[in-house]
């Protein structure tokens, strides 16, 4: 399941190195508290950190320090005027986690807008792996849980899109 950190939680090699790297948003140390529990993790790190730097930071050093990523930031959009702009964000953001993640890393994206149709989230996702030159291999896509029901006709109410990818 999705959780919502409303941040960007980066978690660093759980199998190879034991430990977990997470970076903004207080709800990410919920994540990290329930995935040292499930994982063993013996090390937790947290860094205060602009994600769209650090991730272009990663990029620019070579540097492919996680194995799996978790982008789920907060709404880039709130009005359908906008939604362009949260597209190229999400583009963004996507293009450089694909990039500093290892081939057979996982990458687990996720919008929270319903502006950004599952169509635009899925569009922008195939142009984000041309532009970081790789290939995804869709391991699983969820929406938000029963107890958010979708109305049809209620447009407002399919606001979660969920993708879990392994870089192949």
């Amino acid at each position: 399941t999705a959780a919502h950190s409303n941040g960007i939680f980066p978690v660093r090699s759980l199998a190879a190195r034991n430990s977990l790297t997470g970076c903004q948003c207080c709800a990410s140390y919920c994540i990290a508290a329930v995935c040292c529990q499930c994982c063993k993790a013996e090390r937790v790190e947290f860094r205060q950190a602009d994600v769209f730097e650090l991730l272009t930071e990663l990029g620019k050093s070579g540097e492919k320090p996680w194995d799996y990523i978790i982008l789920d930031p907060p709404a880039f959009t709130k009005s359908g005027a906008t939604v362009e702009n949260a597209r190229r964000g999400y583009r963004e953001i996507n293009r450089r986690a694909m990039q500093i993640l290892p081939r057979g890393g996982d990458l687990a994206t996720c919008s929270c807008s319903h502006f950004m149709t599952d169509t635009l989230f899925r569009a922008m996702l195939a142009d984000a792996a041309r532009d970081a030159s790789v290939q995804l291999r869709q391991i699983e896509a969820r929406t938000q849980s029963p107890d958010h029901p979708i109305l049809w006709g209620v447009p407002e109410t399919d606001y979660l899109k969920f993708y879990l990818f392994q870089v192949v």
